[in-house]
């Protein structure tokens, strides 16, 4: 019988810089289920996750060895590389095969995740927020790979597989063992889980049915996917408290041209006035630096984050992952893209977005720096997610709030720092 070593690296402390200890620790999700298919394989498994167990290898006398950068989301594995190559040269010297996982090299359709304790994995502070304490941390899986396609994403490179549900009873048996390890903070980890489909449906009904409202989920939809309002009721009473919605740009041409779909600016008001309508708390994701950005487009995507007046609001930049169409378009103009883990780290020092064509990359992170801090760093939000969630969430996000990350792209300082120049 082989013994196979899986190993998660952990790259957080450069990727996020002093953001790193506010940042959620997620499980390894498809690292144990890949554990449990090779122990139904008949293998013994043997398993070291860098972010809960030390970036020292702490696992010996295998016979071969994965090593797992993907973490939650398949983006994840560009930034881990540092972390790969620290976790390659430990091993090297066992003189054991080595296989980095740049995909997933198996069908994990109804395989439940290996897991033992989950103590250890955080979830993110706003998750939690009213709700207790961010651990232990949980995942789970409604479906694999994506319905759409965003020519900026990498979802698809990792499953290279169609989008496939997960069996109702197989998310039952998920959630059997979370609830059994104590977890109640859960990330549903499809790319998009909130769909008007009768399947959708059914999950929802049966979590309700089954748990009440134990579980504190977050999970992703899109503008244009919301099912009917009785489900969104449901989905409250089911403990779904957090949707993120993938909004991106706040000019519907541009969200067009990227594959977001068709939908306007006053059908995203729509969305995020029927979830908190419902009682569900919106985290809104917003994108920089689409090639097609200028000034204006910027302005119109930070002021429809701030007419939106979503609990929670994520400000990111582009940035061309290997082997998307926006990368390819970047490199056909002789554009600078990012190449190193560290420039795809979107917190990290030196992380390097993409520029438009009509904006630096030290302009749209800037902007982007500023956005964050502008929305987040101000009394009446503040106040806000104290009437909502409780003075402790209000002196977590006002402490957040005030912290600065410098970044080598603007001269090696600030926001505030580039702006003064």
């Amino acid at each position: 019988m082989a013994t196979v070593g899986l190993v998660r690296p952990d790259s957080k402390a450069i990727q996020y810089q002093n953001l790193a200890t506010v940042s959620a620790v997620e499980p390894p999700h498809w690292m144990m289920v890949r554990a449990a298919q090779l122990e139904m394989e008949g293998a013994e498994v043997k398993v070291h996750d860098c972010a809960i167990n030390g970036a020292t290898i702490g696992i010996s006398d295998c016979d071969r060895y994965e090593v797992w950068p993907s973490g939650v989301h398949p983006s994840a594995f560009v930034q881990e590389q540092a972390g790969v190559e620290h976790v390659v040269e430990q091993l090297r010297g066992t003189g054991k095969h080595i296989d980095v996982m740049e995909h997933l090299p198996f069908n994990p359709i109804g395989i439940l995740p290996a897991y033992c304790t989950m103590d250890a994995y955080k979830a993110h502070n706003w998750h939690s927020w009213g709700q207790g304490d961010t651990r232990p941390y949980g995942t789970v899986s409604f479906a694999i790979s994506c319905p759409y396609t965003c020519r900026f994403c990498t979802v698809k490179q990792f499953y290279r597989k169609p989008y496939t549900r997960q069996p109702l009873s197989n998310i039952m048996a998920q959630l059997v063992n979370l609830k059994s390890r104590g977890v109640r903070n859960v990330k549903v980890m499809d790319e998009i889980a909130v769909l008007p489909t009768p399947e959708f449906r059914d999950i929802v009904w049966a979590i309700e049915g089954e748990f009440g409202d134990y579980f504190n989920f977050w999970c992703y939809s899109r503008a244009d996917t919301l099912p009917g309002d009785d489900t969104l009721i449901m989905m409250k009473q089911a403990g779904f408290n957090w949707v993120c919605v993938g909004i991106e740009s706040g000019v519907q041409a541009i969200r067009e041209s990227n594959g977001k779909g068709s939908f306007t600016n006053g059908d995203v008001e729509i969305c995020v006035q029927r979830l908190q309508g419902a009682g569900i708390h919106v985290l809104g994701n917003f994108m920089f630096g689409f090639p097609e950005d200028d000034r204006d487009a910027l302005n119109r995507t930070f002021e429809l984050s701030w007419t939106l007046g979503c609990e929670y609001t994520n400000y990111y930049c582009m940035v061309p992952y290997p082997n998307t169409k926006i990368r390819a378009l970047a490199v056909e103009r002789g554009w600078d893209v990012a190449c190193t883990p560290q420039e795809f780290a979107q917190m990290g020092y030196e992380f390097k977005p993409l520029q438009t064509e009509f904006l630096s990359s030290a302009e749209v992170l800037a902007y982007r720096d500023w956005a964050w801090s502008i929305y987040h760093n101000r009394e009446g939000y503040w106040d806000r997610i104290g009437h909502v969630f409780g003075e402790q969430a209000r002196e977590e996000i006002k402490n957040t709030s005030r912290i600065e990350i410098k970044r080598k792209v603007l001269d090696g300082g600030t926001w505030m720092d580039f702006w003064k120049t």
